[in-house]
């Protein structure tokens, strides 16, 4: 990915192999957190046990949460009996997503469909216990000002001298060079093409009057990196992007980091109205190959943006127990959302209209 670290503020996908030494100290807690779902620890309610066809050969004795005491009354009786029910009705619908999974990978779906089908339905499950809210956004498109651009070149137009090539209305490139390296024209092409899902973070009424504030305020009109309606005044720093066994890793990566470089100039963007930059919050940003989610860190090094990797894989919607290690995964992403994430952008909203 040669391309990527031809940008103006490179970004640098590195392998880390001691990852917990290698990420900041904002983004520990939520690492081991992730660690914990990464090895399936304690990710299956011991309700689970007790309904009927649930298979238990595979399932080792940690992977079971521990059982809460419960007083002998029949308020808590009518409670624990809900609370079965609830559960039940739960496993119930991830064994529909898992059955979808399974089809879908047999009868080699699309990507889109895959979207709809499986990763949509999957992540409103797995996320409704919370604020947090997905929004597809294969639709979406980098607002120009934010669009990452080659060293010494403007970002629309990315080597048009050298290639003869330039951006349609719809993100395709018009033109033909054949020294042109596929890298390159992977770079180019992924300054439109966006990535698919996010998740986003509805402000409470303080950030949503900060946030007014300066999208009235700014040309942009976004506190994001993109117009998109649905995260024009909503943060959204955890990103998505799907592929199918038969697509292209690298592809896939170009736009993730062409993304998130893009997110960290819309950041520095609000940060320069209060006349410095600051290092931005680590980012978790997830890749799904079919089933199987891994996670990777954003960092902000300075100069350069690192995108951390070490085949971190947090669950896979194949297999009853890949989508509760998914779940639990997701439990600690958007804790880190509604915590730490929502504490650091309130901050820095703050300081910029102080």
């Amino acid at each position: 990915m040669a391309d990527l670290l031809t940008l103006d503020r490179p970004v640098r996908f590195k392998k880390e192999m001691d990852m917990g030494a290698a990420l900041p100290s904002d983004a520990q807690d939520l690492y081991d957190a992730l660690v914990i779902a990464e090895h399936a620890e304690g990710i299956l309610p011991a309700t689970l046990a007790n309904i009927p066809g649930m298979n238990l050969r595979d399932i080792r004795p940690y992977m079971w949460q521990q059982a809460d005491g419960v007083t002998n009354t029949n308020n808590a009786g009518t409670s624990t009996q809900s609370s079965d029910r609830s559960v039940a009705d739960k496993h119930g619908r991830i064994l529909d997503i898992v059955k979808l999974s399974n089809e879908s990978s047999d009868l080699h779906r699309s990507e889109a469909a895959w979207n709809t089908m499986v990763h949509y339905p999957l992540l409103c499950e797995l996320t409704s216990f919370s604020s947090v809210k997905v929004e597809p956004i294969t639709s979406a498109q980098i607002v120009p000002a934010f669009r990452p651009s080659f060293s010494g070149q403007p970002s629309d137009e990315v080597s048009s001298q050298k290639t003869g090539s330039s951006f349609s209305n719809t993100g395709s490139i018009s033109g033909h060079d054949s020294n042109a390296s596929p890298s390159r024209t992977n770079a180019t092409k992924s300054v439109h093409k966006m990535v698919d899902f996010a998740l986003v973070l509805p402000p409470d009424e303080d950030v949503k009057t900060l946030i007014e504030t300066f999208t009235k305020s700014s040309p942009t009109a976004t506190v994001n990196q993109t117009a998109y309606y649905p995260l024009k005044s909503r943060p959204a720093p955890v990103f998505i992007e799907t592929k199918t066994s038969a697509g292209n890793i690298e592809a896939a990566n170009v736009q993730l980091g062409v993304w998130i470089a893009a997110w960290h100039e819309s950041i520095r963007c609000i940060m320069r109205l209060r006349g410095g930059l600051e290092r931005i919050i680590t980012l978790p940003i997830i890749q799904v190959v079919d089933g199987v989610w891994t996670v990777m860190f954003a960092v902000d090094a300075q100069t350069e943006i690192h995108i951390l990797d070490r085949d971190f894989r947090i669950g896979n919607s194949s297999t009853v127990h890949g989508m509760y290690q998914l779940q639990a995964a997701l439990s600690a992403i958007v804790y880190w959302m509604e915590g730490e994430f929502k504490t650091w952008i309130t901050r820095i909203l703050d300081q910029a209209f102080r």
